[in-house]
């Protein structure tokens, strides 16, 4: 359910208008704004790779896509990465913390943890 969430919200958030309804099209404008640290751009092409919209499906790419958005905060990073862990989807295995990625990414996002 969280992995179809994150997919509704990065298509939501991609900008469909100022380049249509071309996946590869809007994966070369969220790959240029990822590369100058945008941080939307970062996760919306890790949606993109791990559900290969606009570029060929790479669940190691979506890994450290989601990484690196997540390493400057935002939730939806955390969860996609902590849930793409939990499953090992991308990764050998789940590392140490990776658990706590998502649950800290499912606090957060409720502020119901305390």
């Amino acid at each position: 359910m969280r992995v179809l969430l994150a997919i509704l919200c990065a298509v939501l958030s991609t900008g469909c208008a100022t380049v249509g309804n071309d996946p590869v099209e809007m994966a070369k404008q969220d790959q240029a704004a990822a590369e100058l640290g945008d941080v939307g751009a970062q996760y919306n092409l890790g949606v993109r790779y791990q559900n290969g919209m606009g570029v060929p499906k790479d669940d190691a790419e979506a890994v450290r896509c989601h990484r690196r958005a997540a390493e400057q905060g935002p939730s939806a990073a955390h969860n996609a990465l902590g849930v793409m862990y939990n499953y090992g989807i991308g990764a050998a295995g789940l590392p140490p913390g990776a658990a706590k990625i998502e649950e800290a990414s499912v606090c957060s996002s409720r502020n119901a943890c305390a």
